[in-house]
C-alpha cells in the first residue's frame, strides 16, 4: 500500500554549506560533448587529482567561506566573477606572482590617482590609475 505523504527537505546550516559546495551536475554533460572521458577517482584522494582538489580548496577558502549565495543563479553569477578574478588578477606563487592571463605592468602617469574597483561585492579589489579630476 502506497502512502500519499510528502517529504520535506529542511535546510540547516550544515546542509547549506555542503549543498552549495558540491559541483554542478552539468559538468558531466559538457565534458561528454567535448569528448572528455569520465574517470572515477577515490574520494578525498588529492594525490589522484591534485589540480582539481587544489582548485576546490582555493574556491572554498577564498570564495565560499566569505559568500552566502541566495540561490543557484546568484552562486553561478558570482562564481563566474571569481573565476575571472582568479585567472586575470589574482597572483599565483607558482607563476612567480603573476596571474595565468598576464596583464601589463602599469606605470603611474603624472597626476594620476590609484583607484580600487570592487569585485564580488567588495570581497576583492582590482587597482588601476585614474586621471585626476
Amino acid at each position: 500500500m502506497k502512502s500519499n505523504t510528502k517529504s520535506f527537505y529542511h535546510l540547516t546550516f550544515s546542509s547549506c554549506t555542503t549543498d552549495f559546495r558540491t559541483p554542478l551536475s552539468t559538468f558531466g554533460v559538457g565534458s561528454a560533448l567535448l569528448g572528455i572521458k569520465h574517470k572515477k577517482t577515490t574520494r578525498y584522494s588529492p594525490w589522484q587529482n591534485c589540480y582539481a582538489e587544489r582548485w576546490i580548496k582555493t574556491c572554498r577558502n577564498e570564495f565560499l567561506d566569505f559568500f552566502i549565495p541566495i540561490n543557484q543563479y546568484h552562486l553561478e553569477k558570482n562564481l563566474t566573477e571569481f573565476v575571472h578574478f582568479y585567472n586575470h588578477h589574482r597572483t599565483h606563487l607558482a607563476l612567480n606572482k603573476d596571474s595565468p592571463v598576464s596583464s601589463p605592468v602599469l606605470k603611474p602617469p603624472p597626476g594620476a590617482k590609484l583607484g580600487a574597483t570592487p569585485i564580488i561585492g567588495g570581497l576583492y579589489h582590482t587597482y588601476s590609475y585614474n586621471k585626476a579630476a
